[in-house]
């Protein structure tokens, strides 16, 4: 054996080197997926707040008008007007949510003022690219249930 030269990696090395790979892979999936879940329930929170923003705006007639709140890719809109497109920009509250997020049904609620009753009854749902969803049902009263 003398003069032989041995290069490269006994089974043992290969199946140990794999095994690593396989625990520490199951070890680190647990965690992302409740990071996905932490951030489903921070978004969530945010359309939550922002509907009831936009209704407590429109109860007090903040700047003496309605107000409603648009849903789009990335980010909530709160705006002053009745509608989205009528909007005064110059108000406009934009709150960033995560981009790997679409929302879908819904995308414009205006609460009328003093009142704050919805134009419109719906539901909102906020989806991520796995296809975990959240849901947000807002009855013709303004009640969020979710």
């Amino acid at each position: 054996m003398e003069g032989f030269n041995m290069k490269g990696f006994t089974m043992i090395e290969i199946l140990l080197t794999m095994a690593m790979i396989v625990i520490l892979a199951g070890i680190t999936i647990p965690f992302y997926s409740q990071y996905n879940k932490s951030s489903l329930q921070i978004d969530s929170g945010m359309v939550v707040d922002s509907i009831r923003t936009a209704e407590i705006f429109a109860m007090t007639q903040k700047n003496d008008s309605g107000w409603g709140v648009h849903f789009q890719s990335g980010k909530i809109i709160i705006f002053k007007g009745d509608s989205f497109e009528n909007r005064e920009i110059f108000f406009d509250e934009e709150i960033d949510v995560n981009d790997n997020y679409i929302f879908l049904g819904l995308n414009d609620i205006f609460f009328s003022p003093f009142s704050g009753i919805p134009n419109k009854t719906g539901v909102v749902v906020l989806k991520n690219q796995d296809g975990i969803k959240k849901e947000f049902v807002i009855n013709k009263k303004g009640t969020i249930t979710y």
